[in-house]
């Protein structure tokens, strides 16, 4: 089955209750290549003998039992251009066609996963398959649904699971605009509802019309009854998520050791990654890029060593990959001393391990950095150990890292060169987008200076929490906001008056500048109760449109009126550019320097970039993550921010969020809630964010006499291109010329 991963239809043999079932799924538009035609044909040859089973073949297909009828949607479609006609598009009989997404033909889903429709029949009828339309287009991060799977009730309501897709990832997902139909046949089985539950592959999910056929000509006495062990849409639902983590787990690919899911650190070697000191049973501990571990990262960095440089109060990173090729477990120490000089006082050291979780392509990546303790290392694997370096003087710093693997020992200098901060060149504003959601609330809540920690200046207040309709104002959920934030530079008051039905909305003027100034009021009394010591931003609208600009504009008016002090903030991207507007701090996503031109021109006082993309556990920390510094160096930017902070939800780990292969599959949170309560642990990605807005302040230190800006520190592409060559040169430069 491997060889046929371009066949134009794939195979998926299921079990079904006393015979075999089979579900095609059409993952492939291209011809077929004629190095496949004989694995095909085999493939071919399977799918023809599961369908001459009888009561499994497309023989017994009847009528469609869904035409015309209604249903329910859970949650309800939220896509603007795909959620007309929600009630009756998914079985009205018509196909969806052409742009699917914005011409009413489809239902769409944005970060709402799983999608569940729930329908109920007239009477008992046996089915036997049933197909679903989904759309792709993958140079717009649209993809096929992860997996669909199909559920039957009888008269009762209980159901019970009948059966489902394979699993996609997004190489399933071709770059251009595609509808597919996805087939699930199963033995046929009399139910009197069908509920169909969809799992989305990244931001959005699309769905077409949904069919399903009788069997046998519909007679309920043709197939076997459902046993009905599930009561309630919520059990479905958790059964779906069963289903589909039971399916990832049994995926045909290496998986992370380890006691638990906290220190999931080693890997299994791969036997072409053996080293000839691996083979030979030896321990080895080899000097790695810690932004350079994941395949896409591959080739971005050369070998030779990023200089140790750091400004005081901030940190930089090295990393080593510690193999056990022995056929016993060993013990591995690791640790940074001072190698007998002062500098031990002068840098404050920490062990850390990088522990792994799965990306929304199903691959293992070592993300959590996790406080690194003694540990055994099974036979046969690798483990990422990182020092971090945080200089508390300006000078150059001797240290040795000491690493013990089984009888191996290790000793490494390493020279960290620590600047003292310029009075005049202060970091970089850093935005880090969420919606504050349990675990993490509650734990910055304890932890107040862990995003502070990490160059997070400020982040978002929850429209929930701020939301005034003339009715009782979410003080609670406000003032949980304000606590876990109260240690930021900025607290940023998302209201988004663009969706959410705020009173002054509606009001004349003198009304709506009554409401909204007490509602300001509120506001600066709950954030004083919560010694909220950062200042207060009105961030009032996201990325407005042309269509939006006489709501914002006359907000901005009716603020000024109501003696709302606070800078007024919005994004944008470069097609509306709203910068006539009295705004006070713009940022723009994926700004270019003509943008940035024209934004200095309107005189906006300051200009931010920012970014959002999905798979963010698979995008390279180097090329996207650090970049974001680099970038902002280079367009002069004084504010830089990334989507998000926090979104796993892990529901079978709820302390930690690890496994996102359930509601809402995100997987570009950047921090974790740590196993033990009220702490949280940073991503990888987080720590190359943060490095990168370092960077920028050093080189904006450094770079008098440096030619900083036309250094080509980053490409003129937002992500394409490699600027590596470029910053490590700068930096380089910066360590030696700026330095001590």
């Amino acid at each position: 089955m491997a060889d046929c991963k371009r066949c134009p239809y794939r195979a998926h043999v299921m079990t079904g209750l006393g015979t075999r079932s089979v579900g095609i799924v059409k993952d492939c538009m291209r011809p077929l290549r004629a190095g496949f035609l004989r694995a095909c044909a085999q493939v071919w040859a399977l799918v023809i003998s599961v369908l001459l089973v009888p009561g499994v073949g497309f023989a017994d297909i009847g009528k469609n039992v869904l035409l015309g009828r209604s249903y329910t949607l859970t949650p309800p479609p939220n896509y603007d251009t795909a959620k007309a006609d929600a009630g009756s598009v998914l079985t009205d009989g018509a196909e969806a066609s052409g742009s699917y997404w914005r011409n009413g033909t489809t239902l769409g889903w944005t970060w709402k996963s799983p999608a569940i429709v729930d329908f109920a029949l007239a009477e008992s009828t046996s089915i036997g398959q049933v197909r679903v339309q989904a759309g792709a287009r993958k140079a717009a991060d649209i993809f096929f649904l992860a997996q669909i799977l199909v559920y039957g009730g009888d008269a009762s309501g209980r159901m019970d699971y009948l059966g489902s897709s394979e699993l996609l990832a997004d190489v399933d997902s071709p770059a251009d605009n595609t509808l597919r139909q996805f087939v699930i046949i199963f033995s046929p089985r009399a139910v009197s509802r069908i509920v169909v539950v969809g799992f989305a592959r990244g931001a959005y999910m699309f769905l077409g019309e949904i069919a399903a056929f009788s069997a046998s000509g519909g007679s309920p006495g043709s197939g076997l009854l459902v046993s009905g062990h599930l009561g309630s849409l919520e059990d479905v639902r958790n059964d779906a998520v069963r289903q589909r983590r039971a399916a990832i787990a049994a995926l045909p690919r290496p998986t992370p050791l380890g006691p638990d899911a906290a220190r999931r650190w080693a890997m299994p070697v791969a036997p072409g990654d053996m080293t000839a000191d691996v083979r030979n049973g030896r321990c080895t501990v080899s000097r790695v890029d810690l932004w350079s571990l994941l395949a896409a990262e591959a080739g971005t960095v050369e070998t030779q060593r990023m200089p140790l440089i750091a400004i005081v109060g901030g940190r930089d990173y090295a990393a080593w990959r510690i193999t056990n090729g022995s056929d016993a477990a060993v013990s591995v120490r690791a640790a940074v001393t001072g190698g007998g000089g002062p500098a031990a006082s002068r840098v404050q050291t920490a062990m850390f391990a990088l522990a792994h979780v799965q990306a929304l392509d199903y691959a293992w990546v070592p993300d959590v950095v996790a406080p690194f303790s003694d540990t055994e290392l099974a036979p046969g694997s690798a483990i990422v150990v990182v020092a971090e370096l945080s200089p508390k003087a300006a000078g150059r710093h001797a240290l040795t890292a000491s690493i013990r693997c089984g009888q191996q020992a290790v000793d490494v200098a390493l020279d960290v060169t620590a600047l003292q901060p310029a009075p005049t060149v202060g970091p970089l504003h850093g935005n880090l987008w969420a919606d504050l959601s349990e675990p993490v609330a509650s734990a910055l809540g304890r932890e107040p200076r862990f995003l502070a920690r990490f160059g997070v200046t400020s982040a978002d207040v929850n429209p929930g929490a701020l939301l005034d309709t003339g009715g009782p104002r979410p003080t609670e959920l406000l003032r949980k906001h304000f606590r876990a934030y109260r240690e930021l530079e900025r607290v940023m008051l998302y209201m988004d008056i663009k969706t959410r039905p705020w009173a002054f909305i509606d009001m004349d003027d003198d009304a709506a500048v009554l409401s909204l100034r007490r509602w300001w009021e509120w506001v600066q009394s709950v954030a004083l109760s919560e010694n909220v010591r950062g200042e207060l931003v009105v961030f009032a609208m996201d990325e407005p449109r042309a269509t939006d600009a006489g709501r914002l504009g006359r907000f901005l008016k009716l603020a000024r009126r109501a003696g709302i002090t606070a800078p007024q903030f919005a994004t944008m991207d470069d097609k509306t550019l709203l910068g006539l507007l009295p705004l006070d701090i713009v940022q723009v996503h994926r700004p270019t320097a003509s943008v940035v031109k024209i934004l200095s021109t309107l005189r906006t006082p300051e200009v931010h970039g920012y970014d959002t993309q999905g798979d963010g556990r698979l995008l390279s920390t180097v090329e996207y993550y650090r970049q974001q510094g680099w970038r902002a160096f280079e367009l002069g930017l004084v504010g830089t921010g990334l989507w998000a902070i926090w979104d796993g939800t892990g529901l079978n780990d709820p302390a930690t969020g690890w496994n996102p292969f359930g509601v809402n599959e995100r997987d570009f949170g950047l921090i974790y809630g740590a196993p033990d309560a009220g702490q949280l642990w940073p991503s990888r990605r987080l720590l190359a964010w943060a490095r990168g807005r370092e960077e920028n302040r050093i080189m904006r230190q450094c770079a008098t006499g440096l030619e900083a800006r036309t250094a080509g520190v980053a490409p003129a592409d937002w992500h394409q291109g490699s600027s590596v060559r470029a910053a490590k040169k700068l930096l380089a430069r910066s360590a030696s010329e700026c330095g001590p």
